[in-house]
């Protein structure tokens, strides 16, 4: 019990990774609601969770402007990346800062740190990702590139 309440952890733990830290496992979703947090572009500016099969969600920039990608494996080698939005496509590019680039990303997927917890939790829980958040698969965008199918 934590303040009265119990923390329920996570079926298998997951690995979780920042800039300069090669990480550790967390067990439950106070420990990276708490990570989370420390999302600064002028320190710790990205965050990775990710599960046994390889398959992570990462979130890069500050509490107020960040992008969340996924990438999910299908349990093999194949994998599917997505970056979450919120409603269409613009065609509006924005950058989001990092401490080392900027990411380029459409307007429509400059997210803020309430939306991270949203698209993270369900998704470290094993429920899914919630239909709220428009994924646009961006696989293609990557040098080892596999076939993969469309769920759209």
């Amino acid at each position: 019990m934590f303040c009265g309440k119990a923390i329920m952890e996570f079926q298998t733990p997951i690995h979780y990774s920042r800039e300069g830290s090669p990480g550790w496992k967390v067990k439950d979703w106070e420990t990276v609601n708490a990570l989370l947090s420390y999302l600064n572009p002028n320190g710790m500016s990205y965050a990775i969770f990710e599960k046994p099969d390889g398959s992570y969600v990462q979130c890069a920039g500050a509490k107020r402007r960040l992008t969340v990608e996924a990438r999910i494996y299908d349990g093999t080698k194949r994998y599917r990346h997505f970056v979450f939005g919120i409603g269409e496509l613009t065609g509006h590019q924005e950058k989001i800062q990092t401490t080392q680039y900027e990411i380029d990303v459409d307007s429509s997927q400059v997210l803020q740190m309430r939306h991270a917890r949203l698209i993270l939790k369900p998704w470290l829980e094993g429920i899914g990702f919630p239909e709220s958040f428009r994924r646009t698969d961006v696989t293609g965008r990557f040098a080892e590139k596999t076939v993969v199918a469309s769920d759209e």
